[in-house]
């Protein structure tokens, strides 16, 4: 245990550890192999975990905050087996004024979609049973016009055209600011304004 260092916390795999300790300058630092964190901190904890994780989230240098942004007021469904996935990214939609129905699998958005209605569907790529680009696909053959956007963690060169092959109308990467998202969702937004 390192001076100062309270845990420590070694990947199993490749990947970076976990420090937290009282002496972090700042909410998340990136160290040789591990990400530090102060301790007093309980956010920077969970943004530390979440990316050493790969999941959804937003680096506290890259969000916006929310009187910045217009509220969209859009009615999502969202379908994402991964529950801190889904936690989070229902947080950061909720920010931006949508309301949102998770969904853990393609097969559950499909029987949603059917009972429900909605502006946006938001679908992680990769997921058990219906994946994000059969679910695309179904969701078109059934004459779906809502616009459908992908979130994938593979930044690969040709994934954004997989996506608009399946019939999605935009691909984001994760892990994306709570601005990336906005300004995905922005198009197809119902801004209220407000009486002067």
């Amino acid at each position: 245990r390192a001076r100062g260092v309270d845990l420590v916390l070694a990947p199993e795999g490749p990947g970076r550890g976990l420090r937290v300790s009282r002496c972090a300058n700042t909410a998340v630092e990136a160290e040789a192999g591990a990400w530090h964190v102060n301790r007093n901190l309980l956010g920077a904890s969970q943004q530390a975990v979440s990316q050493a994780q790969g999941l959804w989230v937003a680096r506290a240098d890259e969000q916006t905050r929310q009187r910045d942004l217009n509220k969209l007021n859009l009615h999502l469904l969202v379908a994402e087996d991964n529950i801190i996935n889904q936690l989070i990214l229902r947080d950061q939609l909720e920010e931006l004024g949508c309301t949102v129905e998770l969904a853990a699998d393609g097969q559950e958005a499909l029987q949603l979609y059917t009972a429900g209605s909605f502006d946006v569907v938001l679908t992680d790529v990769n997921m058990p049973h219906i994946n994000g680009y059969e679910l695309a696909r179904e969701l078109r053959r059934q004459g779906c016009p809502l616009p459908i956007i992908g979130a994938t963690a593979n930044a690969m060169r040709g994934e954004a055209d997989l996506c608009l092959a399946a019939g999605m109308n935009h691909c984001l990467v994760k892990p994306f600011a709570l601005r990336a998202l906005f300004n995905s969702l922005a198009p197809y937004a119902r801004i209220t304004h407000e009486a002067p």
